[in-house]
């Protein structure tokens, strides 16, 4: 369907969302390749069928996740997803939406992208340590799943994290990023349901809602060195900085960024 007829149907229709394709976040795969997931693919297939049979004819759910690690994907879930909406009723037009939080592997191995919480470590050995722990905030979370623990949900949800995700501020990730969605978009496009498919929908951030995680700023290498490459912008160079700020010795690795006080107070 061409952009005028999809910006038409989506302004003359309903849209139902279902919560088909939630799955872990970061992705976790079964020993099959495939992204495991919170509810049935059955029980959400028959949401759509209801709905398109009350007359809704767009739809939309998470097309699961099928980054793997670095450059590795896997498409085995998102397709049977893909399948179980656009089987349930010929009528429906469907818009997936899909995460760009990278999968643990890819973390593990660039722990300088990773969304360090203020109570966090600072250098590269210590924040990969944490990837893949009890320390590192999930969304959503599942102890058993995901957490490889022992403690209950209630001792999980009351963790103080120590990392996050993926840093908003990591070029590495963007570049990595914008290479799985044109994947994933190049097999959903050669799937027998392309002409059915009228838009995209991605995110990031927790909840794929693309806003920051937790209730931190971000102190992880990337960010700092973001931040410090603004800085000599926007006072035209290190010693201006250093005056500016009061310091004699400035570099990325101590770049002093506002506290989770400061910021709140400001």
């Amino acid at each position: 369907m061409d952009i005028t007829a999809s910006v038409k149907l989506m302004e003359d229709e309903f849209i139902f969302w279902s919560k088909l394709g939630f799955g872990t976040d970061p992705p976790v795969f079964d020993k099959d390749g495939k992204h495991i997931l919170y509810e049935s693919i059955d029980k959400n297939k028959q949401h759509h069928k209801e709905m398109a049979e009350a007359g809704v004819k767009i739809h939309s759910c998470t097309i699961s996740n099928g980054w793997v690690d670095d450059g590795v994907y896997d498409f085995k879930t998102p397709l049977a997803i893909l399948e179980a909406v656009m089987s349930a009723s010929p009528d429906i037009y469907y818009i997936p939406r899909f995460r760009l939080n990278p999968p643990v592997e890819w973390l593990k191995k660039n722990p300088e992208a990773v969304y360090v919480y203020e109570n966090g470590p600072r250098t590269r050995d210590e924040i990969q340590d944490l990837v893949g722990s009890e320390w590192q905030e999930y969304m959503p979370w599942t102890p058993d799943e995901l957490r490889r623990i022992t403690e209950t949900e209630e001792k999980v949800r009351n963790r103080e994290y120590k990392i996050a995700q993926v840093s908003f501020s990591s070029k590495k990730w963007l570049k990595a990023a914008k290479e799985y969605t044109e994947k994933l978009i190049d097999v959903l496009e050669g799937s027998k349901y392309a002409d059915r498919i009228i838009g995209y929908h991605f995110g990031t951030g927790k909840c794929g809602e693309t806003h920051m995680w937790g209730d931190s700023a971000d102190f992880g290498i990337d960010n700092r060195k973001a931040f410090f490459d603004w800085a000599i912008d926007k006072y035209g160079s290190c010693d201006s900085l250093k005056k500016r700020w009061g310091v004699d010795e400035l570099a990325w690795e101590n770049v002093p960024l506002p506290t989770n006080k400061q910021r709140y107070e400001n």
